[in-house]
């Protein structure tokens, strides 16, 4: 191999960030050695699989080189490299091992006997010193031929031999209900990169504002392809802004779409784009048309949909890329789609009367319904790291102690957020006079007398108190204290006393409640805001009067 492409190969290394576990496991299997009277073990086949773009392929090509620097015989396959038959195989498997393995002794007789012969006859001749790593890429696509590889292939590889399989889909039921080979097949899944994993990235690909850096994480959510494109507009333009994210995420799109071979199939795809989560059931409410069973299995087959708690969700840039395109192309038929979906959570809402907390309806209603700067406001919550706690007597002191601190040090706050679907920007800006307003003349210790339950804490992974939120409900035995709050009272003065009757609900079934106070460490964190703004929106969705 010239050097200068060894120099070139060593620099691309480089930029493999994040994929410590995988290559710790490769070099493992690779390790193994011939010791004193042991051999090197069984057949072994190590499965990366992964969705489109995560970096299966890149991964595959480092194990491939660092095998052969040992002295290995690596050989690579591609799905579309041969013919997915028994003689392309083996056609193709003889094409990979000219010039690792002397000629035979009769090279035309050799051409005239079945590929599979041949390929037998050249591995006798491989070196004893050499193990042998065979590696098959866009494994999804070879189906056909599995039983042809686990009946004629695999079980005929010399002692030792390293298999490695990269594919979008873990391996079938072909490979797991056998015990012989379920003992020998190791499956390793290839995730995205963590947020640390993308920030050195993007530093070695010379991305040094941090608002960048930070930028591209909330696109890309570590998706290697994605954030390697990012990079690559970047250092094109010069800046990120400047570059065009939907133009390579389209990119990403397109691999993904290969999947996808017919327009029923698409027509399903851009549907559930719009849906951060479907099933079968709000699918056909979205299309109004009735979505059938097997066309819904095979859409939940696809590589970048995953199960989730609620149902089913697309990969999230494939379902930002996805609807970013229907809303270009088709601007009515996405706003019916919305139109339908937000009707279908309206109505979840009202079926439940209060009788169960419908927070995750409620923001599904307001995001369909179009309320412009909430996606802004707004992450994905899946991600999220942090957890309300309601106040008790073990808890009062740690809320006390945060709004003490907070009144000391309260400062004013501003940034920009930006919502991810239109690219429109909306600017955050508090005073430091309006920030302490917010919990002006509050007594904690007396809220907590009053109604125990009105005080809660945000927590973060390591207990620590991120935000304070005081919400109050309405009943008997609240309603003397909040005709006399400063904020609370006007109002409650303002009603008939028909009104204000029908407030006195018992304290069990309270009438309502009054937010009187939302107060953040951060409120530039959009994962803290995002916890703010669902836990307004389970009181939303409780049933009776809400006073802010």
């Amino acid at each position: 191999m010239p050097q200068g492409t060894n120099r070139i190969a060593d620099r691309e290394s480089e930029f493999i960030v994040g994929r410590e576990r995988e290559m710790e496991l490769f070099r493992a299997l690779l390790e193994r050695r011939r010791g004193a009277g042991e051999g090197v073990g069984p057949l072994t086949i190590l499965h990366l699989y992964g969705t489109g773009g995560v970096g299966k392929s890149t991964l595959l090509r480092q194990f491939l080189r660092e095998a052969e620097e040992k002295g290995e015989t690596a050989l690579l396959l591609d799905s579309r490299d041969f013919v997915h038959t028994e003689q392309g195989l083996f056609e193709a498997l003889l094409r990979q091992l000219q010039g690792v393995t002397p000629a035979g002794s009769d090279p035309q007789a050799a051409a005239l006997q079945p590929a599979r012969m041949g390929w037998l006859a050249a591995l006798e001749r491989l070196p004893a010193d050499r193990r042998l790593i065979l590696a098959f890429d866009t494994f999804e696509e070879m189906q056909d031929i599995e039983a042809l590889l686990r009946d004629r292939l695999l079980p005929w590889l010399p002692e030792g031999a390293l298999v490695l399989l990269a594919g979008r889909l873990a391996l079938g039921s072909g490979w797991m209900r056998s015990p012989a080979w379920r003992e020998r097949v190791r499956q390793l899944p290839v995730e995205h990169l963590s947020r640390p994993d993308c920030m050195r990235y993007l530093e070695q690909c010379g991305v040094r504002e941090e608002e960048q850096k930070e930028r591209v994480w909330r696109q890309t959510h570590g998706h290697p392809l994605s954030l390697s494109l990012a990079a690559a507009a970047h250092a094109l333009s010069g800046s990120w802004e400047e570059a065009a994210p939907l133009d390579w995420f389209a990119e990403v799109a397109a691999l993904w779409l290969r999947e996808v071979p017919d327009g029923e199939l698409r027509k399903l795809v851009e549907a559930a784009s719009v849906l951060r989560v479907f099933d079968q059931e709000l699918l056909s409410s979205s299309l109004e048309a009735e979505v059938p069973a097997e066309v819904f299995d095979r859409l939940t087959g696809l590589s970048f949909v995953r199960k989730s708690e609620r149902g089913w969700q697309l990969h999230d840039l494939m379902r930002e890329t996805t609807e970013a395109r229907l809303r270009e192309r088709a601007p009515k038929l996405h706003r019916q789609i919305k139109d339908r979906i937000a009707a279908y959570y309206a109505d979840e809402i009202i079926a439940a009367s209060g009788r169960k907390n419908m927070d995750w309806e409620v923001g599904e209603l307001f995001r369909h319904a179009g309320v412009e700067v909430l996606p802004a406001l707004t992450a994905e919550r899946s991600r999220s790291r942090y957890y309300w706690e309601t106040v008790t007597e073990s808890s009062l002191g740690d809320a006390l102690a945060y709004l003490e601190g907070r009144r000391s040090s309260m400062t004013a706050i501003r940034g920009w957020e930006t919502d991810p679907q239109t690219g429109q920007s909306f600017r955050i800006d508090y005073s430091a006079e309006a920030v302490r307003y917010n919990s002006a003349g509050l007594d904690l210790e007396e809220v907590f007398r009053l109604e125990p339950s009105s005080i809660q804490l945000l927590r973060d992974a390591e207990g620590g108190t991120q935000a304070l939120s005081v919400n109050i409900p309405i009943h008997k035995g609240t309603l003397t204290w909040l005709t006399r709050d400063p904020f609370c009272g006007p109002y409650l003065r303002s009603l008939s006393p028909g009104e204000l009757r029908a407030l006195e609900a018992p304290p069990e079934r309270p009438a309502g409640w009054f937010l009187r106070c939302s107060d953040y460490a951060d409120l530039m964190n959009p994962a803290v805001r995002t916890e703010g703004v669902y836990l307004i929106y389970s009181y939303i969705g409780r049933g009776g009067i809400l006073i802010c």
